[in-house]
Formats: structure tokens, C-alpha cells, sequence
């Protein structure tokens, strides 16, 4: 298998032993039923993951933001998980137009008005306040 191959296997799945095997499966699936055969790139990993497993890469790159937004210092548990839901909440509607500052911000103002609200309520808030604004 070439290697950027296997990169985009690794990327589509995250390395989820469990995602890797379906993604890889339809692509042996697709790879049977399709005539002219396509060729197998890494693009090709991302189309079969996304024509079965639509939104998954855009999952992932979602985790890797909260990753990344929730590193900070300052933030609570129950921030970082409210920042978690809703950039996931986000990702799942398709609603790019906030950046992780914007998520941050807003989900610390909704704390802040009520820090013993649960996680999801301050992330709801915090989409209200992001909607508003």
C-alpha cells in the first residue's frame, strides 16, 4: 500500500483500529463495483469515508480543535468540555463562522453568568450568545 495511502486511512479514521477496517472495506467494496477502476490515493480514502461515513474527517478536525483551544491555561473542566460540545454542536450543523477565540469568549461568559449550570447548558448559552452576536 502506497504511503500516502495509509496516511489518508490514519486521517480519515484517526487510527481507530475499528473506523480503519470499514473505511478500508468500502474502499475494497467501491474498488469492485466501479468500472473504469479509480485509482487508489489518498483521496480517494477521503471519498469513501465521506460517501459512507459523511462528516467524519470534519469530526475529527473538530477534535483536533478542541485540542488545540482547550491547551490554554485558565479554563475549567466544565469550560473545556461546554468548548468541546459546541464546536462539535458547530461541525454538526455545518456552521463555520466562529473561530476558536469567538467559542472561548462566549463559552466563558456563559460560565462566568452561571458556573453551576451543566455543561450542556452553558454551551447552549454560549451557541445563543454566538447567534446573537
Amino acid at each position: 500500500m502506497p504511503q500516502e495511502v495509509g496516511e489518508g486511512l490514519y486521517t480519515a479514521t484517526r487510527g481507530v483500529i475499528d473506523h480503519l477496517i470499514k473505511v478500508y472495506m468500502y474502499m475494497q467494496i467501491d474498488y469492485l463495483k466501479r468500472n473504469p477502476k479509480p485509482e487508489i490515493t489518498k483521496e480517494y480514502v477521503f471519498e469513501i469515508a465521506n460517501k459512507y461515513y459523511p462528516g467524519s474527517i470534519k469530526f475529527i478536525n473538530s477534535n483536533k480543535l478542541v485540542s488545540n483551544l482547550t491547551n490554554r491555561e485558565g479554563l475549567s473542566l466544565r469550560e473545556i468540555k461546554a468548548i468541546s460540545y459546541l464546536i462539535r454542536l458547530l461541525t454538526l450543523i455545518q456552521d463555520n463562522n466562529y473561530n476558536g477565540n469567538k467559542i472561548i469568549n462566549e463559552v466563558q461568559i456563559a460560565y462566568k453568568r452561571n458556573p453551576k449550570a451543566s455543561v450542556n447548558d452553558i454551551a447552549k448559552a454560549a451557541f445563543q450568545y454566538l447567534k446573537r452576536n
